[in-house]
């Protein structure tokens, strides 16, 4: 009897091995190195610290970036509309890529101009905005929780769970040394 062979060779639309590992690496640590003013920096996305200081400090642009969520129109807003915001937090801006880049280049980046700052805050922003739109996210998601407890108890009231009706049925046996209720 015949029987087909299956080719060893990988299929070419599968993703290889080694690009599988980058995307999941990119996902864990989805660090970018930039070149910019013939100095080599990475611009990472915050790691727990830093990311508790950039949602503090970042409140404002959050807040922002939450009205612009809000806005029907802003489904389609194009990277004006963020440079605009981000602007608007110049000083901000200004922190928070600093954090998002290695200590020794912090102040470094006050100094790079022209079209390598504008691929910097490009390249930041590409990096960080997941972790301003998790907490635009984070704040919609409860306010709608919080509105659904206030439809479904408007009184604030919690009660608890009704206790479960007597059981009136008879017992369930098979010994015959039982007698029955019925």
């Amino acid at each position: 009897m015949a029987r087909k062979l299956q080719s060893a060779a990988p299929k070419a639309d599968s993703q290889s091995s080694m690009e599988k590992a980058l995307d999941d690496l990119y996902v864990m640590q989805p660090d970018v190195e930039l070149d910019v003013g013939g100095r080599k920096i990475t611009i990472g996305e915050y790691r727990l610290f830093d990311g508790m200081t950039a949602r503090a400090k970042g409140a404002p642009l959050i807040d922002d970036l939450e009205s612009l969520a809000k806005d029907a129109a802003a489904a389609d807003a194009g990277i004006e509309k963020y440079l605009d915001i981000l602007s608007k937090h110049r000083a901000l801006t200004r922190e928070l890529i600093q954090l998002a880049v290695a200590e020794e280049d912090r102040e470094f980046i006050d100094s790079v101009k022209g079209p390598d700052a504008e691929r910097l805050l490009m390249t930041w922003w590409g990096t960080c905005s997941r972790f301003f739109w998790r907490a635009v996210v984070g704040r919609q998601r409860d306010r709608v929780m919080a509105e659904l407890r206030r439809k479904t108890n408007p009184t604030g009231l919690t009660s608890s769970t009704p206790s479960p009706a007597p059981d009136t049925a008879a017992p369930a046996t098979s010994d015959a040394s039982t007698p029955s209720v019925n």
